[in-house]
């Protein structure tokens, strides 16, 4: 197969495409103020019109949405003969309720204009009702949806979005089967197509809504971030794509083109502190940046639903804070709080006076359309690389300018500068956000403005005990979010100062975890090794900065919640507790010599013990996955996917469509790797028959 040229209406106005579009689709796009298109579309609606399947990459506000709204409506509109009642032209899976909800009203907004407007009965009018549209109203089937059978018969829907989990219930309940027909199903399109197949629960729902779909059907996947797993659906879902990639490239007068993929509006910066000065920059950014946008809407982006919470409770009390609009969004809030807080976000008129504020997790990081965002700060780096551009693309969308900020600790986290450039992600400086919120450099010693901000921060946490709760809480679930980076050589746990981390988070005490513990005794045993060393003069002493740490002085039996019901049940575990200290400290003698007893048995018999343990497990898991090759399901879905269910314990619940941090699943077994190996094979033997169409590089999307 040859390779695709790239089209010749690239960046050219709506009226040049062949076959002309749709009068009353053109009127409606034009209404929205596109009067060219952008690269993605110009590559895509043109394929996507002529029956062929596609797989589109392109970066974030390049206008993906329209690329494949617009040949869905209209090859429906082509179609000689109407959709009959209960039959379904066009299904779209998106990862998330929010972003589902964008591209419903995205569907919404074209279709309602051909949709007669109510009639009045105080009004004279024709006798008869005027015909149905040609296109019914789209229907939206998410964790939020009420009655979803019922709105589907009653407006006679052809097009279905959703997310996965809920689309799948949908579609392949009894009652769905039923009234859902899919035989003259036109077009599949899933958005956001690396999340979807990456994160095992939403993959086996998409996987099991492609097999009951009919295969003679258009499949087009869209992301800005491909990976392995989306290739792996392109052979078993597609048939003969068309890949289309849409390149950046910076021109810069007397230098070489340099490929990019961010917008070439976002300037994406870095700032580099101590962890402990990590709140007081956040703070001191929203001021700086809110002096200089007119708009001044910011979102924070945290890596754990914890933290939003807790910062949103602790920041909105703070004086320095006190004319911002905080929100707070999370993937932990309940479906219809999501979508108020949402709504408030998008609609509260920000200015310098009032900026608005969304703190939130990577729920809002992909396809979430904020049309007037100024600045995205990134409290805490992404765990997947990947991420950082959809979390940086919520601003600079659709030719607009915007500013990325991401919050780095001093020392080996600064690598992550290089880590992204070699990413196609280039960062340039921002400088450190001084008092008067000028740009300096770091200061070398630890800025008393964070002390100031600790202070502060716990006498907002001392009015609750909640609050002293949460924001434990957020320590903990950040600190373990932060082991779990993929570029775990430049965040290390090790190397963190963990009283530096908890001025950051405004604690009243450092949580007794085990990390914590065994990070003390490390840290006097290398004291203890310096003032040796410096005593000798033997040897070279290693400067080591340390931030001071002691506790709030506070009565924690006292400390009560401001919950009836919640502080009962504290002052009964404690009386519980005092009663019991003597069978309590009994049972952890006892336990204490359980597990030294274990220690002293002979290494040899442990090792056996093991082995058999390994072995059992062995058979147990090639038992399995012999039962999903006996059901065909390996043929269908993969040997590695195969295998991977078929280590997956009975009853474990996998139906959360919300998980924000979806990792696909695996360990260190032999046969996973040898079965991993043989898929990677097929598939670059594969890559040679693939139709690739690069949609040429460019400046910008203006």
């Amino acid at each position: 197969m040859s390779k695709g040229q790239a089209p010749s209406g690239m960046g050219a106005k709506w009226d040049t495409l062949s076959p002309p579009l749709t009068p009353w689709i053109l009127d409606v796009i034009r209404n929205m103020g596109f009067e060219r298109m952008t690269p993605v579309q110009a590559g895509t609606i043109p394929r996507a019109m002529k029956h062929q399947d596609c797989v589109v990459e392109a970066v974030t506000g390049s206008g993906k949405t329209l690329a494949f709204v617009v040949p869905t409506l209209e090859r429906i509109v082509r179609r000689e003969e109407r959709y009959k009642r209960g039959e379904i032209a066009a299904v779209v899976i998106a990862p998330t309720r929010e972003l589902a909800q964008q591209i419903h009203d995205v569907f919404l907004h074209f279709i309602s204009t051909i949709h007669p407007p109510p009639v009045d009965p105080s009004e004279p009018g024709p006798s008869s009702p005027p015909p149905p549209p040609a296109i019914p109203l789209p229907l939206l089937v998410t964790s939020g949806t009420l009655t979803p059978y019922d709105t589907f018969m009653a407006n006679q829907s052809n097009i279905i979005i959703g997310t996965p989990g809920r689309l799948a219930s949908f579609l392949l309940s009894p009652r769905g089967i039923s009234a859902v027909r899919v035989s003259e199903l036109d077009s599949l399109i899933l958005d956001e197509a690396d999340r979807l197949l990456v994160s095992p629960d939403h993959r086996r729902d998409v996987e099991r809504i492609m097999r009951h779909l009919p295969k003679q059907r258009r499949t087009h996947l869209f992301s800005a971030t491909m990976t392995d797993a989306v290739e792996e659906i392109v052979g078993l879902g597609l048939r003969n794509p068309v890949r289309i990639v849409v390149n950046l490239k910076d021109k810069r007068t007397g230098e070489a083109p340099v490929e990019r993929r961010t917008p070439t509006g976002l300037q994406n910066t870095y700032l580099i502190c101590r962890h402990a000065e990590k709140t007081l920059q956040l703070i001191r950014v929203l001021h700086r940046e809110s002096k200089v946008n007119e708009s001044a809407k910011f979102i924070v982006y945290f890596s754990t639903c914890a933290a939003v919470d807790y910062f949103y409770r602790i920041l909105s009390k703070l004086d320095q804070l006190s004319t911002f609009h905080l929100t707070s969004f999370h993937g932990d809030l309940p479906p219809k709080i999501r979508e108020t807080a949402l709504s408030t976000f998008v609609s509260h008129p920000s200015s310098h006076m009032s900026p608005a504020v969304l703190l939130c997790t990577d729920v809002a990081a992909r396809g979430v359309d904020f049309e007037d965002v100024d600045v995205v700060v990134q409290y805490d780096p992404p765990t997947d690389p990947k991420t950082f551009s959809h979390r940086a693309g919520r601003t600079a969308r659709a030719g607009r300018k915007g500013k990325g900020v991401v919050l780095l600790g001093k020392g080996r986290e600064e690598d992550y500068v290089e880590f992204l450039a070699l990413r196609k992600l280039p960062l340039i400086p921002y400088g450190y956000v001084e008092e008067d919120l000028q740009l300096g450099e770091l200061p070398g010693t630890i800025d008393q403005g964070a002390r100031k901000l600790l202070e502060n921060m716990r006498a907002v946490a001392r009015t609750e005990r909640e609050l002293a709760d949460k924001g434990a809480k957020a320590f903990v679930s950040s600190l373990r979010a932060y082991t779990k980076h993929e570029a775990s050589y430049i965040f290390r746990a090790a190397d963190l100062d963990f009283n530096s981390l908890a001025v950051g988070y405004g604690l009243l005490r450092v949580p007794a975890m085990p990390e914590v513990r065994d990070w003390r005794k490390k840290r006097e045993a290398a004291r203890v090794k310096r003032e040796s060393g410096v005593a000798s003069g033997t040897q070279e002493v290693e400067e080591v900065e340390e931030i001071e740490w002691q506790d709030a002085d506070i009565d924690w039996d006292a400390f009560a919640y401001s919950s009836k019901q919640r502080e009962a049940a504290r002052l009964a575990a404690l009386a519980e507790k005092k009663a019991n200290g003597g069978t309590q400290h009994k049972q952890a003698e006892f336990k204490k010599k359980q597990i030294q007893q274990e220690m002293r048995e002979a290494w040899s018999e442990q090792k056996e013990r093991k082995a058999r343990k390994e072995d059992r497990k062995d058979k147990k898991d090639k038992r399995k996955a012999a039962e999903w090759a006996a059901k065909g399901d390996q043929a269908a879905i993969g040997p590695v996917e195969a295998f991977r269910r078929s280590k997956k314990r009975p009853g474990q619940d996998d139906d959360d469509e919300d998980e924000e941090e979806d990792k696909v699943g695996g360990g260190s077994d032999v046969e996973y790797k040898n079965l991993k190996r043989e898929v990677k094979q097929e598939r670059a033997a594969k890559k040679g028959k693939k139709e690739i169409t690069t949609v040429g590089m460019f400046d910008g999307l203006d």
